[in-house]
């Protein structure tokens, strides 16, 4: 029985752009349609949404008692090393402990040549960059290994019991995760596709819609939609959208 658990944040370049981009496309059938980034509040109401569809998902799983005490059993019946194995690499792949890495040991400013200055005074600065930015990274390493390791003996110091409840609360976190990122893409894309004659206009009707695609036309508005070409901002309609006859 697998027990993964994917991040929160795994489809989160769908949306956290700051750069405002649209062009023209054509669907592998031939169609054309208005592609664009999401502005501030569509952003924030695709998240909305997700969240809410994954709230859902979560629920709908705790219903399911033959599956939920499955997994709880699965927990339960493994080994204290599988349980801090699991519970540590959790920690990874919600980003907490490289986040933590990274804010103790932030990237170093890059240098600029400045005005006249000298090609040897500039590369002089570079090389020490590159070293700080060597020494940066080999910190942000041992800061994980170290943080990893004291991780782990906090968890095997806990009663049976204490893991397995955590490792199912994990597991349930990764499913609401793994719901969530669906969810997003497709709030995403139908906030994202519109109709070439009025950009104001969805091109797919609702979310059902979107959710009924093949996966190989997901797959092509999400690579497309992460490749878009930038444009002025003012081009782009910030207007709510107005759903597809």
């Amino acid at each position: 029985m697998d027990a993964d658990f994917p991040t929160k944040t795994a489809e989160s370049f769908l949306v956290q752009s700051n750069t405002r981009a649209a062009k023209q496309i054509d669907l592998p059938t031939g169609n054309p349609v208005w592609m664009q980034t999401l502005n501030s509040f569509h952003r924030s109401e695709a998240d909305r949404e997700a969240n809410y569809s994954a709230a859902i998902a979560v629920r709908r799983f705790k219903k399911n008692k033959e599956l939920f005490e499955a997994y709880t059993e699965n927990f339960d019946d493994m080994d204290k090393e599988g349980q801090v194995a699991f519970l540590v690499e959790h920690e990874m792949l919600t980003g907490r402990i490289p986040m933590e890495a990274e804010m103790k040991y932030p990237i170093p400013m890059r240098p600029e040549k400045e005005g006249d200055e000298s090609e040897e005074s500039y590369v002089s600065r570079v090389d020490k960059y590159q070293d700080q930015l060597e020494q940066c990274f080999t910190n942000r390493a041992k800061h994980i290994d170290d943080t990893r390791a004291k991780k782990s003996k906090e968890i095997e110091a806990l009663t049976l019991k204490v893991r397995s409840k955590k490792c199912m609360d994990a597991f349930m976190e990764g499913v609401f995760a793994k719901a969530f990122n669906t969810a997003q893409t497709h709030e995403v894309i139908l906030r994202a596709v519109r109709t070439c004659e009025n950009h104001l206009q969805q091109h797919y009707r609702n979310i059902q819609v979107v959710e009924d695609l093949d996966d190989d036309l997901k797959e092509f508005l999400i690579e497309t939609y992460r490749n878009l070409d930038f444009i002025h901002p003012d081009e782009i309609p910030t207007s709510p959208v107005e759903s597809s006859d």
